[in-house]
C-alpha cells in the first residue's frame, strides 16, 4: 500500500523541524540581539516601513525667566526598512519509506536544510556589523586576534557618553568571532577568580560562558565580519540594528491551494520569538514524491548608528 503524506505533517515533519531547532550547528547570535519589534502593515515584498527616530537638541530647552514659552519644532530622522528578504529552501523527498520515524527526518532531511536557511538570515543581519554602518563613534583597536577588558568598557565609554542607556539589562551586547571569542576565554582578566569572583571564573572556565561585562552580555557568532583578514566584533544596544519581519501568507487558505498543502509555522530562534518560519509540505507529480519549504520574510537595517561601535583586532 502506498503511503499517505495526510497524516504525516503532523505525526512526523513539525516534530521533526521542531526537534532541530534544538540542534542548530551555528550560534546565530545577530538574529537574538536585534529590535524586531517594528511593525509591517500588508506583507508585501518590497514595502517599506519608515521609523522616526528621535533628536534631542539641546538648544531648544532655554530659561524663559518670566517670559512666555519658547516653542520648537520636534526633531527626527526618518529610517526606511524594506521587507526585501524572502530566503528560501526546499527539498523533495521520493520515498517516506526512507524517513518513517521523527527522528531520520530530523536527522536526514529538515535540520540540515533550516540550518541552512538560518544561517542565510543570520548572515544577512551579521552584514550590517560593519564600520560604515556605524560610523558615529571611532572604531576600537583590539589585541592580536582577540579583545581585552579595557576595550569593551572603552567601548561602553562611548556609548555611554553619548547618552545610549547602557544600563538596560539584556539589551547591550558585544559580539566577535568565536577565535576571538576563545582567546579572550583564555585572558585571565575574564576567568581569574580574584578579578571577576568565584561565580563568573567557573563560567568562564566550565562552560565558555562570559558573566556579563558591564552589563554587556558577550556572544560569538561564526558569521561575524572579517575586516579583511582580522576578527571584528560589535559592542551595541538592541536598538542600533532595526528589522521588519512578517508571516508570510498561508497558501492552504480557501482558493490558495486547498488540501494539497499541510503548512504550520515555526519560531527558530530562541531569543527572537516573533520571527517566523513558515513549513509547507505538498505531494508533487513533477517530481514524483513530497515537496518541503521552508521560507520567511523579512528587512533589516541599521537604525541607530550611534548605537553601536566597531572593534577591529590587531
Amino acid at each position: 500500500m502506498a503511503n499517505q503524506t495526510s497524516g504525516l505533517f503532523e505525526t512526523l515533519v513539525v516534530p521533526a523541524a521542531t526537534a532541530s531547532i534544538q540542534a542548530l550547528r551555528y550560534s546565530k547570535a545577530y538574529p537574538e540581539s536585534i529590535y524586531w519589534d517594528y511593525k509591517d502593515v500588508g506583507g508585501r515584498t518590497g514595502q517599506t516601513l519608515n521609523c522616526d527616530v528621535p533628536i534631542v537638541v539641546e538648544a531648544d530647552a532655554t530659561d524663559i525667566g518670566s517670559g512666555s514659552v519658547s516653542t520648537s519644532d520636534t526633531t527626527h530622522t526618518t529610517v526606511p526598512i524594506v521587507l526585501d528578504q524572502h530566503p528560501s529552501v526546499s527539498f523533495t523527498i521520493q520515498s517516506w519509506d526512507e524517513v518513517r520515524t521523527p527522528q531520520d527526518l530530523q536527522r536526514l532531511y529538515v535540520q540540515p536544510k533550516l540550518e541552512s536557511l538560518l544561517r542565510k538570515i543570520n548572515a544577512t543581519v551579521a552584514a550590517k556589523a560593519v564600520a560604515a554602518n556605524f560610523d558615529v563613534h571611532d572604531g576600537i583597536t583590539g589585541g592580536t586576534a582577540t579583545f581585552t577588558r579595557a576595550n569593551i568598557l572603552a567601548a561602553w565609554a562611548k556609548l555611554a557618553g553619548a547618552g545610549v542607556p547602557v544600563s538596560d539589562p539584556g539589551n547591550l551586547f558585544f559580539i566577535t568571532h568565536p577565535a576571538a571569542y576563545a582567546n579572550m576565554l583564555a585572558d585571565t582578566n575574564f576567568y581569574q577568580e580574584s578579578i571577576v569572583g568565584i561565580n563568573s571564573a567557573e563560567l568562564a572556565q566550565r562552560r565558555a560562558v562570559f558573566a556579563p561585562q558591564a552589563n554587556t552580555v558577550i556572544k560569538f557568532d561564526q558569521q561575524a565580519p572579517l575586516s579583511t583578514t582580522k576578527y571584528t566584533g560589535l559592542f551595541f544596544h538592541r536598538y542600533a540594528i532595526g528589522g521588519v519581519v512578517v508571516r508570510p501568507p498561508a497558501l492552504s487558505a480557501a482558493g490558495k491551494g486547498g488540501d494539497g498543502i499541510k503548512e504550520t509555522v515555526l519560531y527558530p530562534f530562541r531569543n527572537a520569538p516573533q520571527f517566523p518560519v513558515q513549513l509547507q509540505m505538498q505531494s508533487t507529480v513533477k517530481e514524483q514524491g513530497t515537496l518541503i519549504h521552508m521560507h520567511a520574510m523579512f528587512g533589516v537595517k541599521v537604525v541607530r548608528p550611534d548605537h553601536g561601535v566597531v572593534l577591529t583586532a590587531a
